[in-house]
This record gives C-alpha cells, sequence and structure tokens, in this order.
C-alpha cells in the first residue's frame, strides 16, 4: 500500500468512525499550533472507541503526523502523543481531511446508485472563484453530476463565521439546499435543522452525510428518468 491509499484509508476511518475518535482529534488540533506532547486517559472510554482513537494513533504515527505515540495498556489507559508540525500534518489536521472525506463519500454515493444506470460525473477540488463584488473565495469540492451542479463545503470548526457567506453564495450559483451543503463534525442534529432553514444550505452533521447526499441521489435519479 502506498503513502496516497494509506492516506485515503485514514481519511475514510475518520469519516466513518468520527464519533469514536473525535476526542483524540481534539486533542492533537489544540496542540496543532504549540507542538507539544500531550496525554489522553481512556480509562472511561468503550472498547470502541479506545480501538479507533489508538488504530488512528498507530496509523498517523507511521506516516509521521505525530512524532511521537505510545499507548499504556491495563491498567493505565493512558495515549501520549506529540503532533509532527510539519506542512502536510497542519494541512490535513486543520480539514483536509474532511475535504478528501466528502468528496470520497460523494464518489461511493454516485457509484451505489448507478450500478445498473450509470451517472455520468466530473468535479473540481478547491476551485478559485472571484466574486461579484471581486472578492476571492475558494471552494471545497464542486461536482456536476449529469446536467446539475453540487457543492460541498466542510468545517472541523468555527462554522458560525462562514456559514452567512456560504448561504450568499449558494444564491449567487442559484443552488438550492438540495444542491449546496455544509458538512460539520462537532455539531447537535437539532442545530443542523435550525441552520438548514435559516441559511437555505443542507447543513448535515458529518455522521450522516453520506445517507444524506444518497438520499437526494435518489430523487435526481428518480426525477431523471
Amino acid at each position: 500500500m502506498n503513502q496516497i491509499q494509506f492516506l485515503i484509508r485514514i481519511v475514510l476511518f475518520m469519516g466513518k468512525n468520527y464519533s469514536h475518535i473525535k476526542v483524540l482529534y481534539k486533542q492533537i488540533k489544540r496542540n496543532l499550533n504549540t507542538g507539544k506532547s500531550f496525554t489522553l486517559n481512556l480509562k472511561n472510554y468503550t472498547q470502541e472507541e479506545i480501538a479507533a482513537m489508538t488504530q488512528l494513533g498507530t496509523d498517523f504515527h507511521r506516516i509521521a503526523f505525530l512524532e511521537k505515540y505510545k499507548y499504556d495498556k491495563s491498567p493505565d489507559y493512558i495515549l501520549y502523543a506529540k503532533v509532527n508540525k510539519i506542512p502536510k500534518a497542519i494541512n490535513f489536521f486543520t480539514g483536509g481531511w474532511l475535504e478528501q472525506y466528502v468528496k470520497l463519500s460523494v464518489i461511493e454515493a454516485i457509484k451505489s446508485i448507478s450500478q445498473s444506470t450509470p451517472i455520468n460525473y466530473s468535479y473540481i477540488k478547491n476551485p478559485q472563484i472571484i466574486l461579484p463584488n471581486g472578492d476571492d473565495f475558494e471552494l471545497d469540492n464542486i461536482f456536476k453530476i449529469e446536467d446539475e451542479y453540487f457543492w460541498f463545503e466542510s468545517k472541523t470548526g468555527n462554522y458560525q463565521e462562514y456559514i452567512n457567506k456560504y448561504s450568499g453564495f449558494s444564491k449567487i450559483l442559484g443552488l438550492d439546499d438540495k444542491h449546496s451543503f455544509l458538512i460539520l463534525t462537532d455539531i447537535e442534529e437539532t442545530d443542523t435543522k435550525m441552520l438548514s432553514t435559516l441559511h437555505k444550505m443542507n447543513v448535515v452533521k458529518i455522521d450522516y452525510f453520506y445517507e444524506t447526499f444518497q438520499e437526494v441521489l435518489q430523487d435526481f435519479k428518480t426525477k431523471s428518468k
């Protein structure tokens, strides 16, 4: 397995197991700027959470995204780690992994419903857009599925300062809440529904993104017949 394949495996693991690994991920982000070592006491976590976090820590250490990593099993249950402040790791931890996970999930969802009838698609990652007022704007992922466009933006934190701008941009693009998505990591499900209504975008928690978009595609496929 080469480095790209290994990173893809990590990305998919994080996205599909976020509820189990979020404690470790948040601790990594918290120490990203300082590069200080940190410890986590995992004694009160479930076996599934411990297995997921220790697997992720081992994988990050293998690719040098963690400079140091160690886990002391029972009876201590203490995880030790130190983030490696290299550009690739910083970009990954600050949100690059989530962008990649969303892209892979969209492609997987398309393929899952196009087994009998092929669906044509293409995408652009991180395109630079100039708004009517002259401001520059970088998008995460734009997909063209058949003849329709879908925009996917993702945030691992501080969505509050961006969501109004995203909402305005979706209007400029003429995209409704079936075609513009904001995927967030840490948010209550009730809040996603409220934000979706207020800002006319499909605001989705990472745990439910794949299923949500799959439903949108099913409706899209039905209408296209």
